[in-house]
């Protein structure tokens, strides 16, 4: 067997191989190493007629139609409370203007990109954040469709998947080899743990607006593999990688619930605040993580 049969190919890879650092790495979804079709080449690969693409995305969102709806209903921005009185800060009309968002996205889109659970989260925190504008909501995702999401949105997350596990660990050995041990003597997957947060950008564990608008905008404008770095960042976090440190390694379901969890303790903390005691162990400034990301690449 050939080392094709092991490695899945990868958007991101297809001119240099993967090192540390993603300034020296080809860009993540990169555009411009896309094959185009050339007629005088015996082995072009034939265009696709334009109509049945279009019946084809026709066929898919109408098969998704009823999940991407219920998806709609059930997104992390039904979560968003008003910190005072505690009632929801979400209009009534926003699961249907979520679906309407997720429907034009598939249907506009090639047939290569496919509606996941988790798009919805993402699509739903930038729905918010441009006032609930359909139209403006729409070219958004799409563009990151196209770009940023689009391993996500393939059949399969096994490209994602892929790239967590040649990732992950020698980035977290590098950035705290003490954190690294304990998670490789309890035999803890971070891969299988930091998929979801790929997927979603972190907003289905994030449950304020305004930190949940303030990372996608991070993630929006920084390099694709910047939620990578940022995840890398949230399991060395001071604060958090004591719970990690003192975890029983002979029990990696406790340490999985851990790390799982490690979304809900993010915060958007003003300048100058100082927080009490109990928030200094349960809370973790958005500001610090994504410093902390953007020191390591």
């Amino acid at each position: 067997m050939t080392e094709k049969d092991y490695i899945p190919e990868l958007e991101l890879c297809k001119k240099n191989s993967v090192t540390s650092s993603p300034s020296s790495v080809c860009t993540l979804y990169d555009t411009s190493s896309s094959l185009e079709w050339d007629p005088t080449s015996n082995n072009a690969a034939i265009p696709m007629d334009e109509e049945v693409v279009k019946e084809e995305k026709k066929s898919e969102v109408e098969a998704n139609v009823d999940l991407i709806r219920r998806d709609a209903g059930r997104a992390v921005i039904f979560r968003y409370n008003d910190i005072h009185n505690n009632i929801s800060i979400t209009p009534p009309y926003a699961s249907e203007r979520l679906a309407q968002v997720l429907e034009n996205t598939i249907r506009q889109g090639n047939t290569s990109l496919h509606y996941y659970q988790g798009l919805h989260d993402i699509a739903g925190v930038v729905l918010h954040n441009m006032d609930y504008d359909v139209d403006k909501t729409t070219q958004i995702l799409i563009q990151i469709s196209h770009s940023h999401l689009r391993d996500a949105m393939r059949e399969n997350f096994a490209n994602i998947n892929w790239l967590l596990s040649v990732l992950l660990p020698p980035l977290v050995e590098k950035v705290d080899p003490y954190v690294h041990y304990s998670l490789q003597v309890a035999q803890v997957e971070l891969a299988t743990i930091c998929l979801p947060w790929m997927i979603t950008w972190f907003t289905h564990d994030i449950y304020d607006p305004e930190t949940a608008g303030r990372l996608v905008d991070a993630f929006l404008s920084g390099h694709p593999l910047m939620p990578v770095y940022f995840a890398v960042a949230l399991i060395t976090h001071p604060v958090l990688k004591k719970d990690i440190l003192q975890a029983d390694c002979d029990d990696p379901s406790s340490i999985f619930v851990l790390i799982k969890t490690m979304p809900l303790k993010i915060k958007t903390i003003q300048k100058g605040k100082i927080l009490n005691q109990q928030e200094q162990h349960t809370t973790v400034s958005l500001q610090e993580v994504l410093e902390d990301s953007i020191s390591m690449m």
